[in-house]
């Protein structure tokens, strides 16, 4: 038994011995360091990424074996394994980019040059340029034959929503605005009858593919970003003052044959500034609003265990100037929590394991006044208000005030709860022929929202023939009253792609 233990360890010895420890650095062709290239040992599943140094180090068994260099915009180089522990390696820009893997199907990928269906892709290093908190504003103009939720536009009136598959599985009720940017890897668009039909009737309107981050193996990368925004309109449009209203009012009565509304008395108060002359965009309307976004990322791993985790946050204010009540906040706003995890694991040379999660949370505030905007652009600049001691005063053409609508007419208060998860399996069958592989995925989709509504009315004052501020109509100021109301929305899905 002494002999066979010492045979043992001076097995262990030589195996040792054998392992060969590389390293080296990989440059452009200008000599400057290249991240996030993929260093392969052909013919095993060992690999590694590229530092943001462009280094990069792989233990192997191999004597003589070989190692690939790839990276999408260079052409790839495969290199002897050599005893030199320090390499130094040259990548050439391939502007063909005939290398990509692209995004297709059923998750699956393929070469672009060896792609024939109709599709456009727009990869993350061009959705992170524009600062934007939802999807649907950032892909704009990035996607050829995507515009405003539509894929070559509307095959019918009464056409479907495009269906959306989030990292290969399809997600028929999923928001395409909820998603973080930050997180996305690509968004592809299939396009043409042959490349959506695997997906049935529900590829019908198209189909958005949204492949999100996957973490490299290398040391944890902490990446932290704080973007915070003021917004406003591009252009505003160029409103009468009073004076100008009141003339073109009394002129479009007096064409059809009808009694001025305003007397000489009133214009010549509103052309001298004595008149009421009330700008509603700037009483009502900010003059920009805030828009915040932070996100923190980790990405790390070794070549067994790859994570990626995105934890963001994002808020949008309102653009309506509130007065604060006791009872509730009438102001808009928009409160988004988001949270994203892919883990790769390989379990065996042959076999990956792989557990995607993409959870969204709502915090909504809204008033319940409609129409507001279309108020405050065709409400008369000559009616008084919003206010007069205390009242909120209107006419008798205008029954529902910008004020009152804004302020007094309740709140509506949405929580909201958006998850997508999947878990799945890779083989790798190219032992039994080269190229087959087996991949089984299952998927689930969640959305629930409960809205609490807050009901509240008030009073409205009218000016009577002698001036004095009387009450109109029936509408009283009444008790702040609650309600709720919940749903959920549910899809499962299990599949198998040989």
């Amino acid at each position: 038994m002494i002999v066979v233990a010492a045979c043992s360890l001076a097995g262990v010895g030589e195996a040792a011995s054998q392992t060969k420890h590389l390293a080296g650095v990989v440059r452009d062709e200008a000599g400057n360091p290249v991240p996030g290239v993929s260093v392969k040992i052909l013919d095993s599943w060992q690999y590694v990424i590229t530092d943001s140094e462009g280094r990069f180090y792989i233990n192997t068994d191999k004597a003589d074996g070989k190692l690939s260099f790839s990276c999408i915009g260079y052409k790839n180089e495969i290199l002897p394994i050599t005893e030199n522990s320090d390499m130094e390696v040259k990548m050439l820009p391939d502007a063909s980019c005939s290398d990509e893997m692209l995004d297709i199907a059923l998750d699956r990928t393929e070469p672009r040059f060896s792609y024939t269906g109709s599709m456009s892709t727009v990869k993350s290093r061009e959705i992170e340029l524009w600062q934007s908190k939802g999807l649907t504003e950032t892909l704009q103009g990035k996607l050829a034959g995507y515009h405003d939720g539509h894929i070559r536009g509307l095959s019918s009136m009464n056409g479907e929503a495009i269906l959306i598959v989030l990292d290969g599985v399809p997600a028929p009720t999923l928001d395409l605005n909820s998603l973080d940017p930050r997180s996305i890897e690509s968004v592809s668009i299939l396009k043409d009858a042959a490349a959506k039909a695997l997906y049935g009737p529900l590829g019908a309107q198209g189909v958005i593919l949204v492949t999100t981050k996957k973490g490299r193996p290398g040391k944890t990368q902490v990446n932290v970003n704080l973007n915070f925004a003021l917004e406003m309109p591009t252009v505003k449009a160029d409103m009468l003052d009073s004076y100008q209203y009141a003339v073109l009012r009394n002129q479009a009565l007096a064409n059809d044959g009808l009694q001025p509304v305003y007397s000489p008395d009133d214009i010549t108060a509103f052309a001298d500034g004595t008149g009421i002359d009330n700008d509603w965009r700037k009483i009502f309307l900010k003059d920009m609003r805030t828009s915040q976004r932070y996100n923190i990322e980790l990405n790390g791993g070794n070549e067994r265990v790859r994570y990626y985790v995105n934890g963001g946050y994002a808020r949008t204010e309102g653009m309506y100037k509130v007065d604060w009540k006791e009872k509730y906040n009438p102001a808009n706003f928009e409160n988004r929590f988001t949270l994203v995890s892919n883990i790769d694991v390989d379990l065996f040379s042959f076999m990956t394991a792989f557990l995607n999660t993409n959870m969204r949370i709502y915090r909504n505030n809204e008033t319940r006044g409609g129409d507001i905007i279309n108020k405050i652009y065709t409400t008369p600049n000559t009616i008084e208000g919003p206010l007069v001691d205390g009242k909120i005063v209107t006419t008798e053409n205008f029954s529902d005030p910008i004020y009152g609508s804004i302020n007094y007419k309740g709140v509506n208060q949405e929580t909201a709860t958006d998850v997508n998860a999947d878990f799945g399996l890779n083989l790798d069958l190219s032992a039994l022929t080269k190229g087959l592989s087996l991949k089984g995925i299952v998927g689930y989709h969640s959305y629930y929202t409960g809205i609490r509504n807050g009901e509240y009315d008030y009073a409205r004052y009218v000016r009577n023939e002698e001036g004095e501020l009387v009450l109109f109509g029936t509408n009283v100021e009444k008790a702040l009253s609650w309600s709720k109301s919940a749903s959920t929305v549910y899809f499962i899905l299990n599949s198998a792609t040989l």
